[in-house]
């Protein structure tokens, strides 16, 4: 999985880690979070040198990158993306049901399957301890 990947997922991994789920689930998610922390912090430092190498600085404390630098940021950015995460992060199964507690959008479903297996609630219930993650 590639580090853009798991950087654009994290809105919706948010969203779904403020939901209300069955405890086993929470704890999945919770392990899923933790294990891409690394990955994330890699990102975000590299991302900054490249800020910092290549834009300047605004009063508001935002980055601004001049036309002149914006090629070579967007190839650094590019190459950073596609660096492969070495976390070896394995989806995890979650049911599938209806609440009100959980509200994703169609795009959110999809910058979520590399991390999420959607299943219907009684197959991952049946699966317990066979969600990857031993003990559980």
């Amino acid at each position: 999985m590639k580090l853009s990947q798991i950087v654009a997922a994290v809105p919706a991994l948010n969203k779904l880690s403020l939901s209300e789920l069955p405890l086993r689930d929470a704890y999945r998610l919770s392990k899923l979070l933790s294990a891409i922390q690394p990955d994330l912090d890699f990102f975000n430092n590299k991302r900054l040198g490249i800020l910092d190498r290549l834009g300047k600085k605004a009063s508001d404390g935002n980055y601004e990158v001049p036309p002149q630098n914006m090629e070579a940021f967007k190839s650094e950015m590019d190459e950073l993306g596609g660096i492969e995460s070495q976390a070896g992060i394995a989806a995890i199964k979650l049911p599938l049901c209806e609440t009100k507690e959980i509200r994703l959008a169609a795009n959110d479903i999809t910058l979520l399957e590399p991390f999420i297996e959607w299943a219907e609630a009684q197959q991952t219930q049946e699966r317990g301890a066979n969600n990857g993650i031993s003990g559980i």
